[in-house]
């Protein structure tokens, strides 16, 4: 192996490239899709139970340390933590595996977050139900594709239902 231009060259034993060589792209890939900072959320649809909800948050700067900021589901205020614990169980989930190919997946989602960013972009992420123990997500506005732990999915779907 060689470094750069260099006329050195550089020995690397075998069983350092193993997990390399034997394993292929999608060993290497993050198993985060989800994370959103709640700072650059302008809104989020929220489609469960065949109904769509939209979260929303307003800051107001009270000062330069002081801010309020308030919690809304469809323009009703809601309690903060409620709205918080909702919203982190859904930017803190983690895929068990990534697909290769975006397989087709019948029906709605059980559960399907559309963010809206401050930045005027979307990101949408669609769980559909795929075996006893996992979901199948949809996510780069469904380029790509995962399975998650349904412990996790559970998680959000019953942080919703609590805050709704």
């Amino acid at each position: 192996m060689r470094v750069d231009q260099s006329e050195e060259v550089h020995t690397v034993h075998q069983e350092y490239l193993v997990d390399f060589v034997e394993n292929g792209p999608t060993s290497f890939w993050s198993l985060a899709y989800s994370f959103v900072s709640i700072g650059d959320m302008e809104s989020l649809d929220v489609t469960y139970g065949g109904k769509t909800y939209v979260l929303s948050r307003d800051a107001v700067n009270e000062g330069k340390s002081d801010q309020k900021i308030t919690y809304y589901v469809d323009g009703k205020e809601v309690d903060r933590d409620l709205f918080t614990e909702f919203y982190y169980a859904c930017v803190s989930v983690t895929a068990q595996e990534r697909l290769v190919e975006i397989p087709d997946v019948p029906g709605q989602a059980d559960l399907k977050l559309e963010y809206h960013l401050t930045d005027g972009s979307t990101k949408t992420i669609s769980y559909y139900e795929f075996d006893q123990n996992f979901y199948t997500v949809l996510y780069d506005n469904g380029e790509s594709a995962a399975h998650t732990n349904k412990l996790y999915v559970n998680k959000m779907m019953d942080s919703l239902e609590e805050l709704l």
